[in-house]
């Protein structure tokens, strides 16, 4: 939630400063032929039909999880997942027919 409410708790306490999220989320390297960036352990992502989302995942056996936030749009997506080899479907599929729904693509 802090993520997507510029650095501020529910009751407009600063946690993270804007300027910080910011830097977080700004390219340090790209992968143009994917159209991926990579920011401080955040995935950058330029979607024709989405537009710009930011994600961050991770595994361990028997569960995967992936966070997309999509800032100009001021929402983001959460998914946990236990069991085994379901990394395909959290990763590239379950979250973008997601946020399609949501943005109405």
């Amino acid at each position: 939630m802090i993520q997507l409410n510029n650095g501020t708790s529910n009751n407009s306490e600063n946690i993270i400063e804007r300027k910080t999220l910011k830097h977080m989320w700004t390219a340090t390297e790209a992968i143009p032929e994917y159209k991926i960036s990579l920011g401080l352990t955040w995935w950058i992502f330029d979607n024709s039909d989405l537009g710009r989302y930011i994600c961050h995942f991770g595994n361990n056996p028997g569960f995967c999880s992936i966070l997309f936030i999509f800032p100009d749009q001021n929402f983001g997506i959460n998914i946990l997942c236990n069991g085994m080899f379901a990394q395909e479907a959290v990763y590239n599929q379950i979250p973008l027919e997601i946020a399609g729904l949501i943005m109405k693509k």
